[in-house]
């Protein structure tokens, strides 16, 4: 008996042992089921940066941005993430890569991090001379990268970064009998108990 349920077609069958079958597919009445033509679905979708997915890194904690975290929605093919493909305002891009394991912990290597296809791809910048852990920069990528399926990544210009980068103490200084200035990497506002 041929029966449609929901677009996908079902063939009853009288025993398991009927090429194509599963023992372990039943309907509701309890009739063995197997589904009929079988196609295998296939991404079509281009990847795409997720919302809020483009962070600023601090990764050795000295109050300056070394590093921008771009979130994919579909692994990266890692062999086509490249510096060239991009601009990050201010700053000057030294590498770029998919890390399929870990994260940066060096703002000068990729230390920490193993390269391989991934949503997660790491941008590292040359840090500043003075203390910006509180900047925003934008970031453009160029096309050329693909996810895994072979989907193409179309290019994006001056999308807005998310301060990721925590503050980190940059002096103490006595200023006084029963008073001491610190200075943070950005500003920081205080919390009363």
């Amino acid at each position: 008996t041929d029966t449609t349920a929901t677009g996908i077609q079902v063939r009853s069958v009288s025993a398991p042992t009927t090429a194509g079958a599963s023992a372990n597919a039943k309907n509701s009445y309890g009739t063995p089921v197997e589904v009929a033509d079988a196609t295998a679905v296939t991404d079509k979708y281009a990847p795409a940066v997720t919302t809020n997915g483009y962070e600023t890194l601090d990764v050795d904690a000295n109050g300056q941005i070394d590093h921008i975290k771009v979130i994919f929605t579909e692994d990266m093919q890692a062999g086509l993430v490249s510096a060239d493909k991009f601009t990050v305002a201010g700053y000057t891009v030294v590498d770029a890569y998919a890390a399929s394991v870990g994260a940066p912990t060096s703002a000068t290597a990729r230390t920490g991090a193993t390269v391989g296809d991934d949503v997660n791809v790491f941008v590292r910048v040359t840090e500043k001379t003075t203390p910006d852990t509180g900047a925003t920069p934008k970031v453009t990528i160029a096309a050329g990268m693909k996810d895994v399926p072979g989907n193409a990544f179309a290019a994006v210009a001056d999308k807005a970064t998310v301060d990721k980068a925590a503050p980190v103490l940059v002096t103490a200084l006595r200023t006084g009998a029963n008073a001491v200035t610190l200075t943070y990497s950005e500003g920081v506002y205080s919390v009363n108990d």
